[in-house]
């Protein structure tokens, strides 16, 4: 593929945060390690760039899983469970049944606080 100077783009890459760096001497950038075939390379991209959007896909503790306990970034605990057919589905204390993918999103970070053992029941 070609492209010319002067044309406009989207460039969209799925990587893992390598490191956040967020201090007074530099503007706040995060640090996305890239690997495909081709090899592999750590990009360093500033959060103040407008054009920049970053989306949340997987939370670091890996996908959730049914009877597993998550906390978003308020502090909220969510209970994983599977509502049919393997579709899995946030449930707050109140009840309330949210959509993983959308609460991951909307807000992340998400924590995994705590997971059942083989033998172990959900702790309420």
């Amino acid at each position: 593929m070609s492209y010319l100077p002067g044309e406009t783009i989207r460039v969209t890459l799925l990587g893992k945060v390598a490191k956040v760096v967020d201090d007074q001497d530099s503007w706040p950038e995060v640090h996305v390690d890239v690997e495909d075939d081709c090899g592999g390379v750590t990009l360093h991209i500033p959060l103040c760039w407008r054009d920049v959007q970053i989306e949340r896909i997987t939370p670091a503790d890996g996908r959730p899983k049914v009877n597993e306990v998550w906390q978003d970034r308020n502090g909220r605990l969510l209970h994983v469970v599977d509502e049919g057919v393997g579709r899995l589905r946030f449930i707050a204390g109140d009840g309330t049944s949210y959509d993983i993918e959308r609460v991951n999103r909307e807000r992340g970070p998400l924590v995994r606080v705590w997971q059942p053992s083989v033998d172990e029941e959900v702790p309420w």
